[in-house]
C-alpha cells in the first residue's frame, strides 16, 4: 500500500498513517508486511510515536480539551510547559491504546525520564524518533526495490 504502483497515491485509504500502519497490529498492512520490519517499529519506536499520534490527536480533535482537564499543568510563565498530571494520564491512556507500552522505544533514543515535565522537550524527542523510524522504513523500502530490481536485470544494482 505505502509503496503500491500508483505511486503512494491513497484516494481511497486517504493518507498513509504511521501508527495504524506500522505500530497498532491491527491494521491489514501488518499482515501483508514483513514481521521482523513491523515488530522492529512497534518495538523500538512505538512509544514515541503513539505519543506524538495522541498529542496530534488531543490538540486538533479534542481542540485541547479531554474530559474538561486543562492540558497545562499551571497558568504561570513559572509554570512554562509542563503538563497536568491529568492530562498527561489521558496522553498516556490514548497512547497505549495504540498497543504500545512506554518500553517500546530504542535503548539510546534520549527519551525524556518524566515526559509531563515540558511538553517542548516531549515533542522534540517524538520527532526525532519518527525520523529514524521513517528513515528505516524508506532504507527498507529501498533496499527491497534494489534486490528486486537486480533480480529482473540479472545485474547488481
Amino acid at each position: 500500500m505505502l509503496c503500491s504502483a500508483d505511486g503512494g497515491a491513497f484516494s481511497d485509504q486517504g493518507s498513509a498513517k504511521l501508527v495504524s500502519h506500522f505500530v497498532d497490529s491491527k491494521d491489514s498492512l501488518s499482515r501483508s508486511t514483513a514481521g521482523l520490519l513491523i515488530d522492529s517499529i512497534r518495538r523500538a519506536f512505538g512509544w514515541p510515536i503513539a505519543v506524538s499520534y495522541a498529542l496530534r490527536n488531543h490538540f486538533i480533535h479534542d481542540g485541547g480539551q479531554q474530559h474538561e482537564v486543562d492540558f497545562f499543568a499551571g497558568a504561570t510563565s513559572i509554570d512554562e510547559f509542563k503538563i497536568n498530571a491529568k492530562a498527561w494520564k489521558n496522553i498516556r491512556n490514548r497512547a497505549v491504546a495504540y498497543n504500545v507500552l512506554p518500553d517500546n522505544i530504542r535503548k539510546n533514543a534520549n527519551f525524556p525520564p518524566a515526559p509531563e515535565e515540558d511538553l517542548r522537550v516531549l515533542l522534540t524527542a517524538c520527532e526525532r524518533e519518527m525520523d529514524e523510524a521513517l528513515g528505516i522504513l524508506l532504507g527498507s523500502a529501498c533496499a527491497a526495490l534494489a534486490t528486486h530490481l537486480s533480480f529482473l536485470t540479472g545485474n547488481d544494482v
